[in-house]
């Protein structure tokens, strides 16, 4: 469990949370009720990876900048503007240029999938690229989308 949280990405969409009735919240224990009134988000899809996605990648000065590109870029402390979907889509071309010039690589997964012991061979840097698709995919036309990596 350890490993999977030093080598896992967890990967979530938000997005503008406008509630039905007034909710008052504190910040704190110390910190007095206020109303919740704007800024406030709600996250609408969570993902996590449980093995390293980055270890596919032959390259280590590659796989450090796009790592840090899409972990940095969309830091959860950032502010949402600087994190939106469209930010995403200008990752995915740079991961899409990793891929297609060859600097990916097969790895046997640590997972084992139920009862089958048999070692899984994957290009976890390819699987990281199609899931971002999706995720690109569905949520680029929800207003004030944005993405929290951590």
């Amino acid at each position: 469990m350890l490993a999977e949280a030093a080598t896992g990405l967890e990967i979530i969409v938000w997005r503008p949370f406008e509630p039905p009735h007034q909710i008052l919240f504190a910040a704190s224990p110390e910190a007095t009720l206020q109303y919740v009134s704007e800024g406030a988000h709600r996250d609408i899809f969570r993902w996590q990876t449980r093995e390293d996605v980055w270890g596919g990648i032959k390259d280590p000065d590659l796989r450090q900048r796009l790592r840090e590109k899409l972990v940095n870029g969309f830091d959860p402390f950032a502010p949402s503007v600087d994190r939106s979907i469209s930010k995403l889509g200008e990752f995915l071309g740079e991961l899409k240029a990793a891929i297609s010039a060859g600097s990916t690589t097969w790895s046997v997964s640590t997972q084992i999938h139920g009862e089958d012991e048999e070692a899984a061979v994957v290009n976890s840097v390819m699987g990281l690229y199609r899931q971002l698709c999706w995720i690109y995919r569905v949520f680029q036309d929800v207003p004030g989308a944005f993405l929290a990596v951590r």
